[in-house]
């Protein structure tokens, strides 16, 4: 299994990134379904990373040191634009935004999937990490405000990476809402605005609460 593949090449990373106690936490300390979600998330961090880095840390900040990531997910992650923390909301749950109007992006990169899925788990674990998010959930704010079409075609490739990795629920974290941002007709065309939303309800369609704005 990639879980004891990892604590046999990276043992302290495992306890450093996936403590059991976070896991534990977050299904009510049923440790059957604590350590199917550990066993899951391992297996999905091979499949995303590959089996030669899938258990080097999930770090971007440090180029002299190994990384999971590769050079083109560490630097979407570094720019600080397309995803962002943000502060919590009034009933301490953190903020993940995705703007995709920032996306600075070679269409033709062969690669843009693989990099939306690096760069989406290592938001998650980053959100995982948060003892406010294992607790109180987190919120999802999607910006396709002044996303034009030609904005949308050079986004779907790397957007089409973002999607699978949200499905996985491999995470000791859970959305609790979701607030998506959507041009008016007078913005932008209405083919825009309903790919917006039938990409997005296939994604939110399990989570709790959605407001369309």
């Amino acid at each position: 299994a990639a879980y004891d593949e990892a604590v046999r090449m990276a043992p302290r990373l495992v306890e450093l990134e996936t403590p059991a106690s976070r896991f534990l936490r977050h299904v009510g300390y049923n440790n059957r379904d604590a350590a199917e979600t550990m066993s899951l998330y391992w297996t999905k961090r091979k499949e995303i990373y590959g089996p030669d880095r899938f258990y080097l840390p999930l770090q971007v900040h440090d180029d002299q040191s190994p990384s999971a990531l590769s050079a083109r997910a560490k630097a979407l992650v570094l720019s600080n634009t397309t995803f962002c923390k943000l502060h919590s909301d009034r009933f301490q749950r953190p903020i993940l935004l995705f703007d995709r109007k920032k996306y600075d992006i070679d269409p033709d990169d062969p690669h843009l999937k693989a990099t939306g899925m690096q760069t989406v788990f290592y938001m998650l674990q980053a959100l995982s990490e948060d003892p406010l998010a294992v607790s109180n959930g987190y919120l999802v704010v999607v910006n396709f405000e002044f996303l034009n079409a030609d904005q949308a075609s050079r986004a779907k490739p790397l957007a089409s990476g973002f999607h699978p990795v949200f499905q996985m629920n491999c995470f000791p974290v859970t959305v609790k809402a979701a607030h998506i941002i959507v041009p008016n007709k007078k913005q932008q065309p209405k083919r825009i605005r309903l790919w917006a939303l039938s990409v997005m309800l296939g994604v939110l369609k399990k989570w709790d609460y959605i407001a369309i704005r």
